[in-house]
């Protein structure tokens, strides 16, 4: 089966402007992104439907405690709450640490399961335990080469400023003490 990637399709032109400008600058922004970074988020964006419906089928699940659903309840509450610590208009890290507040508390629901039940509902859903892993590994590696990025990308005019700063320094100082001699 071919994997289509999240951006692939064209908007339709009944779309109004504004919105086909976006997807454009998105689907460009999506082929800019190395594969590194564009595997694992097609892999979590296709099986994000599987998680939604795991966390849906634990939290209405009658034989779990609340106490056992705390972690889904809180990582759909993240993603509810229009509290962000990565705002969703930054290009994929406002997406991925909701997706990571998810998994994690999907994750922490299972754990908090026996084996039978954990088994029960991550096959109802077709995920295994190594999926929930990977992706929350993936997301891990993904904010990882971005946030490194954009850290490279910002540091950079700083840098440069400081050592334009210090060079104008060094020459004032130079002048400083040429015209002490005189």
């Amino acid at each position: 089966m071919r994997k289509q990637a999240p951006f692939q399709d064209e908007p339709s032109s009944a779309a109004p402007g504004a919105a086909q400008e976006a997807a454009r600058h998105l689907k460009e922004l999506w082929e800019r992104l190395p594969p590194e970074v564009r595997e694992p988020l097609t892999q979590l964006a296709q099986r994000l439907p599987s998680y939604l419906r795991l966390a849906w089928n634990l939290v209405r699940d009658p034989a779990l405690s609340h106490a056992q659903k705390i972690g889904v309840y809180a990582g759909g509450l993240y993603n509810l709450s229009p509290i962000d610590a990565v705002p969703g208009i930054i290009p994929i890290l406002g997406q991925l640490d909701d997706y990571a507040a998810l998994l994690l508390g999907i994750r922490k629901t299972l754990r908090a399961c026996d084996a039978e039940t954990r088994r029960r509902h991550l096959d109802a859903c077709h995920l295994t335990e190594a999926d929930l892993d990977g992706d929350i590994a993936a997301i891990r590696r993904v904010a990882g080469l971005i946030t490194g990025k954009v850290a490279r990308a910002a540091w950079a005019p700083i840098r440069d400023s400081g050592r334009a700063w210090y060079q104008m320094g060094r020459g004032l100082v130079q002048k400083l003490k040429e015209e002490g001699k005189e």
